[in-house]
């Protein structure tokens, strides 16, 4: 049985669930509490809850954060992204790498059709407005939008010429929500 700011390993038991609930850091199985993570037992007996606090915890996105997603559906109200990841690089936090932005959230002034915006495909810079429940993302800003865009008709890169997207390959014209310093980043290639 696990003792106030013992290690415990990941599977190790804790406490009893008895006594205590499972809290962050721990899991409940058979009647005993577990630790889910590497770190130090934390039995707080006020709460009667048995947690582990991580050595190395995971990196969670906080609101502010500015992070790259690659955009895989655009409805009517909202664009989701997948493989959201922090700009800057360094540690990627845990817990999904999908967000959403809402339309209200696109600009800060109104949109009418998202769709218009935002494309398959796209790599979108977005800055963080709230992590939990779920990832909800802004492009509200110059510096925010769409980083690389593929053209819709034949997927070469668009590229920014006297603030139109345009496509060598095809020459067609198209419009996006585009971030101030528009390029093409290779932080989702190979």
């Amino acid at each position: 049985m696990g003792q106030q700011g013992k290690v415990a390993t990941p599977g190790e038991d804790i406490a009893a669930s008895e006594e205590f609930a499972a809290g962050d850091g721990a899991y409940e199985r058979d009647g005993r509490i577990f630790a889910a993570v590497a770190g130090s037992v934390i039995l707080d007996r006020s709460a009667m809850v048995a947690s582990v606090r991580a050595r190395n915890p995971p990196k969670a996105f906080a609101a502010g954060d500015v992070v790259l997603g690659e955009v895989t559906d655009v409805r009517g109200t909202m664009v989701n992204l997948q493989h959201v990841v922090p700009e800057a690089g360094g540690r990627k936090p845990t817990g999904g790498d999908a967000g959403t932005i809402h339309i209200s959230k696109v600009s800060e002034g109104r949109t009418d059709d998202i769709r218009e915006l935002f494309r398959l495909g796209d790599v979108v810079r977005a800055k963080v407005v709230q992590s939990k429940p779920s990832l909800q993302l802004t492009t509200a800003g110059a510096e925010l939008g769409v980083v690389k865009a593929l053209c819709t008709r034949c997927r070469a890169p668009l590229q920014l010429a006297k603030g139109e997207l345009r496509c060598d390959a095809c020459e067609r014209t198209e419009y996006r929500k585009v971030a101030k310093g528009y390029s093409s980043p290779r932080y989702f290639e190979g």
